[in-house]
């Protein structure tokens, strides 16, 4: 899977640990990250190119996965964090934008409010799923409306 950036070091936890108490009153988190290299594709990477690792969700221990307001509060801008692209209701016009490519994604979104979280693939991701897995693996992925 090739070499992981450095923000995934054992020292990075530890500073996410050491500021865990003091910053959110609790003994310790779980970051959920994306793991990624410019060529990556449905969880597949090329060996000898770079990987990052992106925050997308941190879970507080006996809390909870960190609101959407907290989570963009704490860590929105952070280059280590995932890019914020819409902040607003998740109506139908959004879900269309998203599919038809109109935010600056290659896969898709993570829709979150408090309380839940859905996925909004790009339909042309969608379409590349199909033309490397077949229809079956893209349908699984498929949300209402897809190809």
């Amino acid at each position: 899977m090739g070499r992981p950036s450095p923000c995934s070091s054992a020292a990075w936890g530890t500073r996410w640990s050491a500021g865990a108490e003091a910053e959110w009153g609790v003994q310790r988190v779980t970051a959920f990250t994306e793991f990624f290299g410019p060529s990556s594709f449905a969880g597949i990477h090329k060996l000898d190119e770079p990987k990052e690792l992106r925050l997308i969700d941190v879970c507080l221990y006996k809390r909870g996965i960190m609101a959407p307001r907290q989570f963009v509060e704490t860590f929105g801008g952070l280059p280590f964090a995932a890019e914020v692209v819409y902040q607003g209701n998740m109506g139908r016009q959004f879900i269309n934008d998203v599919r038809n490519g109109a935010y600056p994604v290659v896969e898709g979104v993570v829709a979150k409010g408090d309380g839940w979280m859905a996925k909004i693939k790009t339909l042309a991701y969608l379409r590349r799923l199909d033309e490397a897995f077949g229809r079956e693996v893209a349908r699984k992925y498929c949300e209402e409306g897809g190809p």
